[in-house]
């Protein structure tokens, strides 16, 4: 067996996903500077914009009066649509819930949303289908605590479960945001793997009828979170692989993260989402790798990495901005670990051009953690080089 070398874990900013915050989550993980327990795993995310820029006071003044004209507009336009777009029964209170959420007197708004909940149950289905009648429950269970929360959409996604042989393209990817939020609130692993699996089979079924990763048009006027609003289907599948890649059940982790970067790295998907796919070819090669580090396994997660590294780089010139540089991190991730990995087999030239591609990438996006990371590494490589005498033009023997 090899002896296995800890890849290198990506910054906070790339172990989350990105898009929305249903799929983020505060998974543990070992810090910079000390050894981590396990081999590095990517999750994209965007990054904060900085801030700190100098403006022109009549720039502000500008600025400030246009967000100004903007937000009161949609304001108006959110109470037409609770005028115009839900039943008589429910216009009075949804309209007493949305102005008090947005006055942040969330008693006032829980009260009227229950309020609202309970008339909506006594309504039959050809009065009010089932994107209204969950987004009064998600709209509610946003400032609610987390159990509250977790009960009341539960029911909701019970409901359209009872539904399913009906459910429209947009139900269902209401009913998958549903699942994958409830997996980020459940209280126990057991509830969060079941709603881990059942978000994978709605986003299976998402897939197959060929609905767009989106959900419903508008959310008529509930001001809905992020999560409702942006949907993607390929998380579920990242992150239900990434829940069996951490217990070691490799076969059931691989399809996952395959049918995910399948999904991901498809001709027609965006730049970003195709370094993502680069950043999950990391993740499934740390699967391997993790499992056993023979020579076999070790040559085939580095075979994986070189894949990521290859689709990553080739996305990266597409990207400019927050994105760019995103993906610049993912790209030092990659090209550290493959450089761990030809070191593992004993490669240690190879290993040496990787960590030097890694630090300068890592210098180049600003990754601090990433160019110190690479930097020891170049500085172990010099040693053992130095040991091993002049250069014979044979591989190091791995241990």
């Amino acid at each position: 067996m090899l002896k296995p070398r800890p890849l290198l874990l990506p910054p906070t900013c790339l172990r989350h996903t990105r898009r929305s915050s249903i799929f983020s989550r505060n998974r543990p993980g070992a810090q910079f500077g000390a050894p981590p327990p396990e081999y590095a795993r990517v999750e994209s995310a965007k990054r904060p914009h900085p801030g700190g820029s100098q403006t022109r006071v009549g720039t502000v003044f500008v600025g400030l009066v246009t967000v100004g004209v903007l937000c009161t507009a949609y304001g108006i336009y959110d109470f037409y649509s609770l005028l115009t777009m839900w039943p008589p029964e429910l216009r009075s209170d949804l309209r007493a819930a949305v102005k008090a959420k947005h006055n942040e007197d969330n008693t006032r708004a829980e009260a009227y949303f229950r309020k609202a909940l309970k008339t909506a149950e006594t309504m039959p289905d050809s009065q009010l289908d089932l994107l209204k009648r969950t987004g009064i429950s998600i709209s509610l269970a946003e400032i609610l605590p987390r159990s509250q929360a977790y009960e009341l959409l539960s029911s909701a996604h019970a409901r359209m479960q009872r539904a399913e042989t009906q459910l429209s393209a947009q139900e269902r990817v209401r009913a998958l945001a549903l699942a994958v939020r409830l997996a980020e609130l459940a209280p126990k692993p057991a509830d969060q793997e079941q709603w881990s699996t059942r978000a994978v089979e709605d986003a299976l079924r998402v897939l197959s009828s060929g609905s767009a990763p989106a959900s419903a048009k508008d959310d008529d006027g509930l001001q809905m979170p992020d999560w409702v609003q942006r949907t993607d289907v390929a998380v579920p599948l990242e992150r239900l692989g990434a829940l069996y890649a951490s217990r070691g059940q490799l076969k059931y982790a691989m399809p996952l993260y395959l049918k995910a970067i399948d999904v991901m790295g498809a001709p027609s998907a965006g730049a970003e989402d195709r370094c993502r796919a680069g950043q999950l070819m990391n993740n499934l090669a740390e699967a391997i790798v993790s499992q056993q580090p023979t020579k076999e396994h070790v040559e085939q997660a580095r075979a994986w990495a070189g894949k990521g590294i290859a689709v990553a780089e080739k996305a990266r010139r597409e990207l400019k901005g927050d994105e760019a540089q995103t993906c610049d991190r993912s790209c030092a991730v990659l090209l550290f670990n493959l450089g761990q990995l030809s070191e593992m087999l004993g490669d240690v030239k190879s290993a040496q051009d990787f960590f030097v591609k890694a630090r300068a990438r890592a210098l180049d996006a600003r990754f601090g953690e990433g160019a110190e990371q690479a930097a020891s590494a170049l500085m172990r490589i010099k040693v053992q080089l130095m040991q091993a005498g002049p250069p014979s033009g044979k591989h190091v023997e791995s241990n």
